[in-house]
């Protein structure tokens, strides 16, 4: 027997030991998480993914994103049970107006395969349909995370800022390449040794989300997806125990996995919630009142309270649509309307009492959103209504009477 002598600094990255057991808990979970590591060149993303596929039992296989669905559809299909990834997935430089990205050009498949569920073509004979089933673990790398509000929600982002570069553990990591191919064989081998236990451990992690507050405001698909990594974690460390009598496994460790998996979720909430499209569309709408495309008190209206802060705005949507299309910017909607529906989430967003609330703003009455700028939730990017930069600039003869 082999001794195992691995240092627990490159355990943090726990989730990847049983790629083989997708279909085993698809009928538990519903869907299975990408993994996204990204961050600036020569931080260490490729490293991270050939030792994460290591612990697979295989080596990495990364290429560039396919131009064509065909391509992606085979690709998922062909790696049965084992994790397979695209480098440099990430969102084109939005200067460049002919590229599409990876995650724009295949959205709806990327959410059809999260649920594990399979990719369906026609064919010429009307009674046969070309099936791919999703049977991989996908991953991805990128210098950028994608900006796709469905995709965010549907990804583990691992930021390589956070990775620590400890030159002693990765040459120590380095030598013991044959260590992890081998627990990574032996972990797919054992499968049914373990796979009732990470079930349970699934849904008692579940649990423990749902009683703690704490959890409240995150997404319940972001909060089953870390799910399924801490009981990956925790299936591993206490197999691996038991079958070479190492001590990988203590409850203050897991705690600790578990406290830094919650902070990882709120910080993928965040970054869900600013990146969904009606957000984006108020930002861009933010930035035209900052240049003085849309003026205060022409096209929106700022209500101060007694102490003469800044309490509600009121926005003429209909005035903010045209803005935005006279600036050429793309718009993911196709009326106001759709945007409202999406709005009335947000804590700040004041839901009329009847179905079209309207405003007299500069003697023309208007129909508007309406906006609490003191609620604590409220974007920053809001301030650009309170205090645009075209007032500043203007000649004090020109700046509008308070």
């Amino acid at each position: 027997m082999f001794q195992i002598n691995l240092n627990k600094a490159y355990m943090k990255s726990p989730s990847f030991y049983r790629w083989g057991l997708f279909y085993a808990y698809a009928k538990h979970t519903k869907q299975f998480p990408y993994f996204f590591p990204t961050g600036i060149l020569h931080t260490g993303k490729t490293d991270y993914l050939n030792f994460m596929y290591k612990f697979a039992g295989l080596n990495a296989d990364l290429n560039n994103p396919p131009e064509r669905l065909d391509v992606f559809r085979k690709d998922i299909g062909n790696y049965s049970h084992l994790p397979f990834g695209y480098d440099e997935a990430q969102d084109e430089s939005k200067n460049n107006y002919k590229a599409v990205s990876f995650f724009q050009k295949y959205k709806n498949e990327l959410k059809i395969l999260f649920n594990r569920k399979e990719i369906q073509r026609g064919d010429k004979d009307p009674n046969k349909i070309h099936r791919f089933p999703i049977r991989c673990g996908l991953t991805f790398s990128g210098e950028v995370p994608t900006s796709e509000s469905a995709i965010q929600s549907r990804n583990v982002f691992i930021t390589s800022t956070k990775f620590h570069h400890n030159m002693e553990t990765y040459d120590e990591i380095l030598s013991s390449e044959d260590i992890m191919y081998w627990i990574g064989q032996y972990m797919i081998r054992t499968s049914h040794e373990w796979r009732s236990e990470f079930v349970e451990y699934y849904y008692d992690f579940i649990e423990q989300m749902t009683k703690n507050e704490l959890y409240k405001p995150i997404l319940t698909r972001v909060k089953k997806s870390y799910a399924i990594l801490l009981a990956g974690a925790k299936v591993f460390m206490k197999q691996i125990d038991r079958r070479f009598n190492t001590k990988l496994y203590t409850p203050l460790y897991m705690d600790s996995l578990s406290n830094f998996a919650l902070e990882e979720m709120l910080e993928s909430q965040v970054a869900v919630e600013e990146s969904q499209n009606c957000l984006t569309f108020l930002s861009q709408v933010a930035h035209l009142a900052n240049k003085g495309v849309l003026r205060k008190d022409v096209h929106y209206k700022i209500k101060l309270d007694e102490n003469r802060n800044a309490k509600t705005l009121y926005l003429a949507h209909g005035e903010a649509w045209n803005a935005i299309q006279d600036a050429r910017i793309p718009i993911a909607y196709n009326a106001t309307n759709q945007i409202t529906r999406e709005l009335e989430q947000f804590s700040y967003y004041i839901k009329p009492k009847k179905g079209i609330q309207q405003k007299k703003i500069s003697g023309k009455n208007y129909r508007v959103w309406q906006f609490d700028l003191q609620d604590k939730q409220l974007p920053e990017f809001f301030q650009h209504f309170v205090q645009p930069q075209y007032l500043f600039d203007l000649d004090p003869k020109e700046s509008p009477s308070s």
